[in-house]
């Protein structure tokens, strides 16, 4: 693999530059992270890569027809099974706010849009500390609610919602991550994300199939609710907007919703 040897003192885990394609903050690793994921097999030994500013970028064309996301000339995509070997290699650190999305390992944007580039809005904890508080009026041995927790949604796309509703209890996930297929609603709180959440996420949720897809959007007050995917498309129909007084229903089981006022949550 060629390295490119201006980008060799890059810090691998540090606050990420800004990425033009839809403001995504992408991982960038150094020369010896690289190596490192060649010599564990992530990377092929023959695959033809560069390091440029710190990404991981296929520049053999055969490499990149068998690139699963679609993209040309750009970063190696990762996978699910990728990932989780570098946190137990201790190449990512385990209790990183990073999340795989379209096979790109991307830091979680939890702040506000004139805040820090990694530091969480307050409105935006406030809405989770919210969230998770409606877990004793949620759980019971058919569901439970989680926050900030990672969703295998394709092999190369495993997002990290604020919130899921789950089916089954806690202890079924013992021994295994939840699935798209597991999930009863997704919510996701907005701010500076809220392209991110209305984009690559969005399209992530429909062709995984979730059934219900909530956006808490902070720069309004509101919430956008999506249902119906289209698995294909990755797109869902227009969704309900639901003023800060009014009620939402989320989806808990098949048939079931509770009802969630949003000034309630809302900070």
């Amino acid at each position: 693999m060629a390295a490119n040897p201006s980008t060799t003192a890059v810090r691998f885990i540090s606050p990420p530059e800004a990425v033009p394609a839809g403001g995504l903050r992408l991982v960038r690793f150094t020369r010896q992270g690289a190596e490192r994921l060649v010599r564990i097999g992530i990377i092929p030994e023959d695959a033809t890569t560069e390091l440029l500013n710190g990404l991981i970028v296929l520049t053999d064309r055969s490499a990149r027809d068998e690139n699963p996301t679609g993209r040309g000339y750009g970063p190696v995509p990762f996978t699910v099974k990728d990932t989780l070997l570098m946190v137990e290699q201790g190449i990512l650190p385990e209790d990183s706010a990073i999340e795989l999305l379209d096979g790109s390992l991307v830091y979680c944007d939890r702040g506000v849009r004139s805040g820090g580039e990694l530091v969480e809005g307050l409105d935006h904890n406030y809405v989770l500390s919210s969230l998770a508080d409606l877990a004793a009026r949620i759980n019971n041995e058919s569901r439970h609610l989680r926050t900030q927790s990672t969703l295998i949604c394709s092999e190369t796309h495993a997002p990290i919602p604020d919130a899921v509703v789950l089916r089954g209890s806690r202890t079924k996930y013992r021994d295994h991550m939840p699935t798209a297929a597991e999930a009863l609603s997704v919510i996701e709180v907005a701010d500076s994300s809220y392209e991110r959440d209305a984009g690559e996420k969005l399209a992530g949720y429909a062709r995984a199939g979730i059934v219900q897809y909530i956006i808490i959007n902070l720069r309004n007050r509101a919430a956008e609710v999506y249902a119906n995917p289209d698995s294909v498309a990755g797109s869902y129909p227009p969704p309900q907007i639901i003023a800060a007084d009014g009620t939402e229903s989320l989806r808990i089981g098949e048939s079931e919703m509770f009802s969630l006022t949003l000034r309630d949550v809302l900070p």
